[in-house]
């Protein structure tokens, strides 16, 4: 192929193409940065990493891993991301609940300045065993 159709250059098309994807493509960047806001990363009570994510007046829970007792006495380790976002008070107080398939989520919390401080707590079945996290304290802080 030599880039020519008919006796015309392709070269202005392909130009023109490749500006739109890569202005398409920095859209998409900037748009996800707007929506993600800022980050609020830290520690549970467990010692596990979470990650939240404050824009505007509402807070995400993006990540948390969480430990949780079953009633058969086993330990489950449960990772949960993708939440939609919950509004933020006046008074910087937030709570949710979301469920999925087996599990539930249950988020508290305040932010005050650059510090989220707040519970979370998780319950999740495998098969017919019910588990349960209780009530387990983070404290995140601005990146």
């Amino acid at each position: 192929m030599t880039g020519r159709e008919g006796g015309r250059s392709l070269l202005p098309f392909v130009s023109a193409v490749s500006l739109t994807c890569a202005f398409l493509a920095l859209q998409a960047v900037t748009a996800a940065a707007a929506h993600r806001g800022h980050s609020y990363v830290g520690r549970t009570a467990q010692g596990q990493r979470i990650q939240l994510a404050v824009h505007g007046r509402r807070v995400g829970l993006l990540h948390v891993t969480v430990r949780l007792r079953c009633r058969d006495r086993s330990i489950l380790v449960d990772d949960e991301s993708g939440f939609q976002p919950t509004p933020i008070r006046a008074n910087g107080r937030f709570r949710d609940h979301q469920s999925g398939s087996t599990d539930d989520v249950y988020l508290s919390g305040r932010l005050r300045g650059r510090v989220l401080r707040g519970r979370v707590r998780v319950t999740d079945r495998v098969g017919r065993v019910r588990c349960n996290s209780r009530g387990v304290r983070f404290t995140a802080r601005r990146s």
